[in-house]
């Protein structure tokens, strides 16, 4: 089984970057050897050519701001 998670966000868009720091925290730990762990930012291309190695498993990790606010 192969795992790819996602991670997205905007390193210039404050809480926007949250992908990105989940991306830097599990880069410091050990995951196994079928999770694909890839800070894409806002690389949606390099997403798309991802999700095109077909993983079992794909975890998007995004925040989005209620709207409203």
């Amino acid at each position: 089984m192969s795992i790819l998670v996602a991670c997205i966000g905007n390193i210039f868009q404050g809480d926007d970057a949250f992908g990105c720091e989940v991306a830097r925290v599990l880069a410091r730990r050990a995951v196994p050897a079928h999770v694909r762990v890839v800070d894409f930012g806002i690389r949606s291309l390099d997403l798309t050519y991802a999700l095109l190695d077909a993983p079992d498993l794909t975890i998007l990790v995004d925040a989005v701001q209620p709207s409203g606010t």
